[in-house]
């Protein structure tokens, strides 16, 4: 199961709990009413922000996002200490962060990204979150079981008033005043859901505040190469034979893994215990998506000719790599 969709079960699961808890009946008639005049109050405010963290299969998640409804966020989520910067706009979800990308994909791919947005492909995460933020999402909910609810305790959350409502594996925090905010919902500390939920607090704060949604601009689409940032490898090199004092013909082929980008290669001839003796750069002309490109360079250098004259059975061996590649847009 990926974070959204933990994520989604957890909160909102919780959620619907508590609507349940107020539905099914008993003598508490003051929690009943607070927990559905909750309920109808979130679902009927045009922004929050959610703010928590929960374990879950020994994982611990968090979770900062400001939501403007009914379908935009932007804020942070985390799994395991790492966290990755989130942006849901509609139908669109993008995460950007080095540091959980290297984590839970590898540092290359991380590198390769940079500070690049990426635009989730997964249709199944993408509607993880939209369920997450959607005021709608509750009734969709599945609940596993429904203890009766009670009043706990008159109490405050983040310096506001609230009445504690709940049983003794899961609280409901609703704001005393006028309006019946939510306020907080957090399990007990022993308290594993049937889900496997545990250690669960999750902050509903902000209300009604507005939300700044970034345009995340330039992103990475997977199924878009020509959105990936240039990925210009060496595919081939080859050492002329005629290779002597006065130079080493070198041809090498680059192609690009990435998306338009153009580069310098760095042609190199090596000694047999592997001293560069002679270089030389070529540019690499701008490439699209998988395209390649054959250079040649003759090496050579005083250097190098010094080293095949000192003794005839002289061998050395071809270089070549990328030193330098940049981003380009090439008109269709």
């Amino acid at each position: 199961m990926g974070w959204a969709s933990v994520v989604r079960s957890t909160v909102l699961g919780l959620m619907v709990a508590i609507v349940l808890l107020a539905a099914c009946g008993g003598r508490d008639d003051r929690a009943q009413s607070l927990a559905a005049a909750a309920m109808r109050t979130y679902q009927g405010a045009g922004s929050v922000r959610l703010n928590g963290r929960f374990t879950s299969g020994g994982k611990v998640y968090t979770f900062d996002l400001a939501v403007s409804r009914p379908n935009r966020a932007q804020g942070t989520a985390g799994l395991n200490g790492y966290s990755v910067e989130l942006i849901v706009d509609a139908e669109r979800v993008f995460v950007r962060g080095h540091d959980f990308i290297a984590a839970q994909v590898d540092e290359r791919t991380a590198a390769f990204m940079g500070s690049r947005w990426l635009l989730l492909s997964d249709r199944q995460m993408v509607r993880d979150f939209q369920d997450f933020i959607s005021p709608k999402a509750l009734a969709a909910q599945p609940m596993d079981r429904s203890p009766r609810l009670r009043v706990q305790e008159e109490t405050t959350v983040r310096g506001i008033e609230a009445v504690k409502l709940g049983d003794a594996n899961t609280s409901l925090y609703v704001a005393s005043g006028d309006q019946p905010l939510p306020l907080r919902i957090e399990t007990a500390p022993a308290y594993v859901t049937p889900a496997g939920w545990s250690d669960v607090m999750v902050d509903f704060m902000d209300y009604d505040t507005p939300v700044n949604v970034e345009d995340p601009g330039e992103f990475i689409d997977p199924a878009n190469p020509n959105t990936l940032p240039p990925l210009l490898v060496v595919a081939g090199v080859n050492q002329d034979a005629s290779c002597d004092s006065d130079g080493c013909p070198i041809t090498a082929l680059i192609r690009n893994d990435g998306g338009p980008g153009a580069a310098d290669a760095l042609f190199k001839v090596l000694s047999a215990d592997g001293r560069v003796l002679a270089s030389c750069v070529r540019e690499v002309p701008a490439l699209r998506n998988n395209e390649a490109r054959s250079l040649s360079c003759t090496v050579g250098s005083a250097e190098l000719a010094s080293y095949f004259a000192s003794s005839r059975a002289a061998r050395v061996k071809a270089q070549v790599e990328i030193s330098r590649s940049e981003a380009i847009k090439i008109e269709s």
